[in-house]
């Protein structure tokens, strides 16, 4: 997987997508019509979508898991999760306070490719991880 750095303030989403389909991050900015990057970021869903849209299968784990039943949240150990596919898509906060998520691309052995940064991450590295989606190309 190559590092594609963002190129909106806030287009992490479309750069981790970019990251792990291979598709240019242009060409993601574009799928996304009328959503000016500068000032708006993607939710997940929308990430979701675009990949299943694209050809990709998705399996998602969240940090707290809903009890069968009830309305407690339980979290999932061990947080971050080990990785469970080639590629993934993390939503992670930053740090306490940060106005926004963040999206990053992480491999298969763990290490995170940062669209803000150039050197690799690991997981652990952010305040907060919501959220790991396994990324798998179907086949059509």
């Amino acid at each position: 997987m190559q590092l594609v750095r963002q190129q909106h303030a806030r287009g992490c989403g479309p750069a981790a997508i970019a990251m792990v389909t291979g598709h240019s991050y242009a060409d993601v900015c574009e799928w996304f019509v009328g959503v000016n990057f500068e000032t708006n970021g993607c939710y997940a869903q929308w990430v979701h979508d675009y990949l299943a849209e694209h050809g990709f299968s998705v399996q998602v784990k969240r940090r707290y898991t809903p009890r069968l039943l009830g309305t407690e949240q339980v979290e999932r150990t061990p947080w971050p999760p080990i990785p469970f596919a080639d590629k993934h898509i993390a939503q992670v906060r930053v740090c306490d306070g940060a106005a926004c998520e963040h999206f990053v691309a992480v491999c298969a052995d763990g290490a995170v490719l940062d669209p803000l940064c150039d050197e690799p991450k690991r997981l652990t590295d952010y305040f907060l991880v919501n959220q790991v989606a396994g990324v798998i190309p179907c086949s059509r």
